[in-house]
């Protein structure tokens, strides 16, 4: 596998020094564009954030990508009009063509988090084709600018929100240079009355939320070296109702402790992991870390499993791997390099 990514979260306080030497490609995230003319723009007072991570990974031999959206649900809107329209399709494509050239950067990360409509899906594979014609011409006798995406973990959004639409397989295949699957998150906060292997790589109880399943489902349009894996560097927290039914699938009462019921690997190992009272685990048909102590329960992302992943991966021929996000492991990036 040829790409090892990962996300570079720009509004934390984290030093791109941070930025571990064993990546390829890291995409900085996340810039936005303007309401009224559609145009990516780095705020002023980011300019010099912007330029130390680019010199941070082209010192390190990394390729540096400009992430623009997030899940955020006003850039969801914003995507959609702006790809609704010829002319606005145009100002966003020149903008993000001119600002990745001003700052150096190597290639353009679209996160539309998440197309909400059929027409949505339709204009997002108009402007994927537009956007791969102005970068071949714009790359001519230079080196192109690569196009990636961050996308849902499964081409068909139903599982999302129920509200049927499906990812242009066809415009993906022939304009992108390759997309980020988030495979992870098929539990959360939204799945709080049992607990869930939020990364699960297998998962017999339900196969449609799944790494091997959302793989299998993205082949069907896309090439295999085209897709790269998700690995989250976070972890989902659940309230067991019963401390003494701690299994994955056990009862819960809602979320644990974390925004949301979400936590930084490195706050798991230093407020969990490390302590005497928690008891670790391995979920062998998920291949998934969890752990609990009294009646906090956590499935994250350790060291097996991870490896467990990125096996599946090479199984299958993907592309790589990236990291949601950096900034989130131990300060020996033990998770990071465990691959």
């Amino acid at each position: 596998m040829s790409i090892r990514g990962g996300y570079w979260p720009s509004w934390q306080d984290n030093d791109p020094e941070i930025i571990s030497p064993s990546y390829t490609h890291v995409f900085y995230a996340f810039s936005g564009f303007d309401r009224a003319n559609h145009r990516v723009v780095i705020a002023p007072g980011a300019n010099h954030k912007v330029r130390k991570f680019i010199t941070t990974v082209h010192n390190r031999s990394m390729k540096g990508l400009l992430s623009i959206g997030g899940a955020n649900a006003e850039y969801n809107q914003l995507f959609s009009e702006m790809a609704s329209n010829r002319n606005n399709r145009r100002e966003f494509i020149q903008s993000t063509i001119d600002v990745a050239r001003r700052y150096g950067f190597d290639g353009l990360d679209l996160d539309w988090e998440f197309p909400s409509s059929r027409t949505d899906m339709e204009n997002l594979a108009l402007l994927l084709g537009e956007w791969r014609t102005a970068i071949d011409m714009e790359g001519r006798g230079r080196t192109k600018l690569l196009i990636t995406m961050a996308v849902f973990f499964t081409p068909d959004l139903t599982l999302y929100d129920e509200n049927p639409r499906i990812y242009p397989g066809g415009a993906i295949q022939n304009y992108v240079d390759f997309i980020n699957i988030m495979t992870y998150d098929y539990y959360g906060s939204w799945s709080g009355t049992h607990t869930g292997a939020s990364a699960a790589v297998f998962n017999p109880g339900n196969t449609q939320r799944s790494t091997r399943e959302a793989i299998s489902t993205w082949l069907q349009s896309v090439s295999a070296q085209k897709l790269v894996m998700g690995l989250p560097l976070f972890a989902h927290t659940w309230m067991l109702q019963n401390p003494n039914a701690n299994g994955v699938g056990a009862p819960a009462n809602g979320i644990g402790p974390g925004p949301d019921g979400t936590m930084m690997y490195r706050k798991v190992l230093t407020d969990y992991l490390n302590n005497p009272g928690t008891i670790a685990a391995y979920d062998e048909p998920t291949q998934s870390n969890y752990c609990y102590a009294g009646h906090t329960w956590i499935s994250y992302t350790g060291v097996r499993s991870i490896r467990a992943a990125i096996r599946h991966a090479r199984e299958r021929n993907l592309g790589g791997y990236f990291h949601w996000s950096i900034g989130q492991d131990d300060e020996n990036n033990t998770l990071t390099e465990a691959g």
